[in-house]
C-alpha cells in the first residue's frame, strides 16, 4: 500500500469515527419520568421532560414565578403591566420587546416578525435568584445533573399547544422562555 493511500485512508478512518462518535455522544439518554412525567430524554448535556398525561405544567414548575402569566394570556398580561416601569428595546426591523421588573425577576415580552410565519410573540423570564431545585418540582429535579456549570432543560406541553425552556447556570436559573406553538 502507498504511503498516499494509507494518508486518505487514514483521513477516511478518522472523520468515520468523529461523525460515530458526535451521534454516540448526541444519541438520547431515556429515564424513567416518575411522578408527573412521562419520560425524560438526556442528549449531550441537555434535558427533554414529557409531561405524563393527567399532569399539568404546574406539577413540574412552580409557576407562581410568572405572576399569573401564560402564553394563552400574553397581550392582556402585558396590557395589564403597563402602569409599571419599562423599557422599549428594537433588535432589528423585525424584533422587539418590553421589559418589566417583576416580584421574582425580569419579564420581557416579545414580539418577532418571521416571513415564513408571520408575527409571533414570546415570554422571557430573567429571575433575580432563583435555583433549579427550587423552581422545579423536587421529583423532577432530582434527576438533573447539576454538576455540569450550564445546560437547558426543555419542556413541550403538546396539550396546551406550549412549550418551556430553561437555561440553567450554576445551579441557578437563567433565563426561561415560554411560547405558544
Amino acid at each position: 500500500m502507498s504511503r498516499n493511500n494509507i494518508i486518505i485512508l487514514t483521513l477516511v478512518l478518522a472523520v468515520f469515527g468523529a461523525l460515530g462518535l458526535r451521534v454516540w455522544w448526541y444519541w438520547p439518554e431515556k429515564y424513567q419520568g416518575g411522578l408527573y412525567l412521562e419520560k425524560i430524554e438526556k442528549r449531550g448535556q441537555d434535558y427533554s421532560l414529557y409531561i405524563r398525561q393527567g399532569c399539568s405544567l404546574s406539577d413540574v414548575v412552580d409557576l407562581t414565578v410568572f405572576e399569573g402569566y401564560s402564553p394563552s394570556n400574553h397581550i392582556e398580561y402585558q396590557e395589564r403591566l403597563e402602569s409599571r416601569p419599562s423599557k422599549f428595546i428594537k433588535d432589528d426591523d423585525h424584533h422587539y420587546y418590553v421589559e418589566y421588573v417583576g416580584k421574582y425577576g425580569r419579564m420581557q415580552f416579545h414580539s418577532g416578525y418571521h416571513e415564513d410565519e408571520g408575527i409571533s410573540y414570546w415570554f422571557e423570564f430573567l429571575p433575580s435568584d432563583l435555583p433549579v431545585d427550587s423552581f422545579l418540582n423536587s421529583e423532577v429535579a432530582i434527576n438533573l445533573d447539576l454538576s455540569k456549570k450550564k445546560f437547558k432543560v426543555y419542556i413541550p406541553f403538546k396539550r396546551e399547544h406550549m412549550y418551556m425552556t430553561i437555561m440553567v447556570n450554576n445551579r441557578k436559573v437563567e433565563r426561561v422562555a415560554w411560547l405558544d406553538w
